[in-house]
């Protein structure tokens, strides 16, 4: 009888082992509760290694602790997530189908593209199943071949048979690509195919995904969990409500700025409802990019049942209401009477967020480190209603906001009055140019 080599014995046992460890992953990655709990994590904007189970149950409550039994199993499988290194973490992720949340990237920060690639080159584990699974019964039935070879000669062998079962499919490329004029007209398409989502390998499935990830982050509008905006410079009337653009040039002080300038159209008395400062105190490690707006959680014209159900002296011809149901006006009643008893109902929060790298200095035009000074601009204009022409007239506030950064206009002024004056006059024009810009200085950084 011919014994197996040891190296083949050797190479069996790991491959095994490896195939018991990964049912035994795929059977917890099959669980809600187990997915669950990482999606919990990974939303909290808590590092791994300082978030406890406790923090996770208060977040979720009657979630993992509905039972004493529950709790004592998932605080478990709590504890082994939080003893794998980050590599494996991360391939924990990737395999749920999870994106990394916030703390997390903050932690891999500007390597997190590279991590998560390098992981790719580490996966012959995860999918040693698939190779064990073809390929096990030949492994068996050519035992007396391994007999004959020596150990580097089976590794070898090993090796070659892995290579040629493993293999990855290339991810998506995230390039954003501009749409030709041919394109464009099949933009709005509903299909699969429709070129406006063309940068993601199916739309579908990730805005899906991305339905199952937002309804665990929680956006109420409140200062404590307000609405996350990130900037879209790219489409900068794509700002939920708000229109944001980049403006390079503007001369400002003696200085030429690039600003931010955040505009929203708004009813005539809500104006001094529209606030806007920078979360300095509440989140100090975004105070440089991010910009909170307080406003009216309503619209004007909502806020008022009367108005909105046609009723009172304007409205007298009821032929002319559009709206005819009582529930409806009921509910909407309702609504009010609540909003108008909590003051912390009337008002909401939007977080907006600009790109990493944005440096944003709000004294330059605010005169102030934290509010930001709001403008309003009223307009008007016609529009045409069959043969007849009306006058309507809108409102905008604005906040204006610099950039960190500028250069300094040259003064045509300044060298005509050293010309004129002599050396004297030209001491104490630069005495009072160098204080100027000492103080400008002061007031910019």
């Amino acid at each position: 009888m011919v014994l197996p080599h040891k190296s083949f014995l050797k190479a069996q046992k790991t491959i095994f082992l490896t195939m018991s460890s990964t049912k035994s992953e795929n059977k917890k990655l099959k669980d809600p509760y187990f997915k669950q709990l990482l999606l919990d994590i990974e939303s909290s904007n808590v590092p791994l290694e300082d978030i406890t189970f406790g923090t996770i149950c208060r977040l979720r409550p009657k979630y993992y602790d509905i039972t004493q039994e529950f709790k004592k199993k998932y605080n478990t499988e709590f504890k082994q997530i939080k003893r794998r290194s980050q590599e494996n973490y991360l391939k924990l992720l990737k395999r749920s189908n999870i994106e990394p949340g916030p703390a997390l990237k903050r932690k891999l920060g500007k390597e997190k593209g590279t991590a998560l690639e390098s992981i790719k080159d580490k996966e012959e584990e995860e999918t040693i199943s698939q190779f064990t699974e073809s390929k096990s019964s030949s492994l068996v039935s050519s035992n007396s071949s391994f007999s004959s070879l020596s150990s580097e000669e089976t590794a070898s062998l090993l090796a070659t048979t892995l290579s040629k079962t493993l293999t990855f499919s290339p991810q998506p490329s995230k390039t954003r690509k501009t749409p030709s004029k041919h394109q464009l007209s099949t933009m709005f398409s509903p299909s699969i195919g429709s070129v406006g989502s063309a940068t993601v390998a199916n739309p579908i499935m990730e805005v899906l995904e991305n339905v199952e990830k937002l309804s665990k982050i929680r956006q109420e509008g409140t200062i404590e969990y307000p609405f996350i905006h990130h900037v879209n410079l790219e489409y900068p009337e794509r700002n939920r409500g708000f229109d944001i653009v980049r403006v390079e040039g503007v001369e400002h002080n003696g200085f030429i700025r690039t600003i931010f300038h955040i505009r929203k159209e708004v009813p005539f008395p809500t104006i001094d409802e529209h606030q806007a400062f920078i979360p300095t105190d509440r989140y100090p490690s975004l105070a440089h990019r991010a910009v909170m707006i307080k406003m009216p959680s309503q619209s004007f014209w909502h806020r008022s049942t009367a108005l909105y159900h046609h009723e009172g002296e304007v409205f007298e011809n009821k032929e002319d209401q559009v709206l005819k149901c009582e529930p409806t006006k009921k509910t909407h009643s309702t609504l009010e009477d609540s909003i108008r008893g909590d003051p912390n109902g009337q008002i909401e929060y939007h977080l907006l967020v600009f790109d990493e790298g944005t440096k944003l200095v709000n004294h330059t035009f605010s005169g102030d480190g934290t509010f930001v000074d709001k403008k309003a601009n009223d307009m008007a204009t016609t529009t045409a209603n069959g043969d007849e022409d009306f006058e309507i007239f809108g409102m905008s506030v604005f906040w204006v906001i610099a950039v960190e950064g500028g250069s300094r206009l040259a003064s045509t002024s300044t060298k005509k009055n050293i010309s004129q004056g002599g050396k004297r006059q030209a001491m104490v024009l630069s005495l009072n140019e160098k204080f100027l810009i000492e103080n400008i200085s002061i007031i910019v950084h």
